[in-house]
C-alpha cells in the first residue's frame, strides 16, 4: 500500500468530530493569521495538558486522532477558503450586483502588485450583502486588458453573467476609470447595464482641495502623518508606545 493510500485510510477512519474540529482550529488560525506549525507544535500539546488535567487521561487520548500537521492545517484553510468562495458566489448568481475595483501595492514592497475586487448585493432574503470576492496578483503590467482579464477569468471559473453587473466603482487611475481605454470601458463592454460610480472617498479627498487653502493644509499634514505611521511596524508601535 503506497503512502497515499495510507493517508486516505487514515482520513476515513477519522472520526466526524475530530474532522469538524479540525477544521475549526485551521479557521481560527487564518483568522489570527498565525503560522500552520503552532497547531502541532503548541496548539495540541496544550489542549492534551488541559483536557488531561481538567478532565483525565482517558479523554485526553481522544485529542491525539485529530491530524494538525503544517500541510494539514494548509489544506483545511484552503477547503474552508473554496468553501466560502462557492456560497458568495452561489448568492450572486441571478442577482443583480456591484463591483469596487482596486489596484494596490503591498507596504512591504512595491514590487507586488493586486487587484482587489469587492461585491455588493441584496439576496435571496433582502439581505444586502458586501464581501471580498477576490485579491489576486498582477503577475504583467497594470494595464486595463490585463486587469479585466484576472476579473473576467474570475467570472468564467465561477459561471458569473456579466448582464447582472449593474455598477463599477473604482477611483482615479487611468488604467481603470479611462473612458476610451480603461477596465471600466471594457466593463461596460460586456456588461452593458453598469453604470460608473467614483469611489466616494477619492472624491472627498478631490473635494477638500477646493477647501480653503489653511483647512487643506492641515488635512494634508494629518494625511501624511497617517500613512508614514501606519506604513511602518516601527513607527507604528513607537506611536502607540507614546
Amino acid at each position: 500500500m503506497n503512502k497515499q493510500s495510507v493517508l486516505f485510510s487514515k482520513f476515513l477512519h477519522t472520526p466526524a468530530k475530530a474532522r469538524l474540529a479540525f477544521f475549526e482550529i485551521a479557521c481560527r488560525l487564518a483568522k489570527c493569521k498565525k503560522t500552520h506549525t503552532i497547531a502541532e507544535d503548541l496548539v495540541l500539546p496544550a489542549a492534551l495538558d488541559l483536557v488531561s488535567t481538567m478532565i483525565g487521561e482517558s479523554a485526553a487520548q481522544k485529542l491525539k486522532v485529530v491530524p494538525l500537521s503544517s500541510n494539514t492545517i494548509c489544506r483545511r484553510i484552503n477547503k474552508i477558503s473554496d468553501d466560502i468562495n462557492d456560497q458568495l458566489v452561489a448568492k450572486m448568481r441571478g442577482n443583480e450586483f456591484s463591483l469596487q475595483l482596486d489596484e494596490a501595492t503591498t507596504s512591504a514592497s512595491n514590487k507586488d502588485a493586486y487587484l482587489i475586487c469587492c461585491v455588493r448585493f441584496i439576496d435571496n432574503d433582502n439581505n444586502i450583502v458586501e464581501d471580498l470576492i477576490f485579491c489576486k496578483p498582477i503577475l504583467t503590467n497594470c494595464r486595463a486588458h490585463e486587469l479585466f482579464a484576472l476579473l473576467n477569468n474570475f467570472f468564467q471559473e465561477n459561471n458569473l453573467e456579466w448582464k447582472y453587473c449593474v455598477c463599477l466603482c473604482a477611483d482615479g487611475a487611468r488604467a481603470l476609470s479611462g473612458r476610451f481605454g480603461g477596465l471600466r470601458t471594457l466593463v461596460q463592454g460586456v456588461a452593458v447595464k453598469a453604470k460608473w460610480t467614483h469611489c466616494l472617498i477619492r472624491r472627498e479627498a478631490l473635494a477638500s482641495q477646493q477647501l480653503s487653502g489653511d483647512l487643506n493644509e492641515v488635512l494634508e499634514v494629518v494625511v501624511k502623518a497617517v500613512n508614514f505611521i501606519k506604513a511602518r511596524p516601527l513607527k507604528a508601535r513607537f506611536f502607540q508606545r507614546l
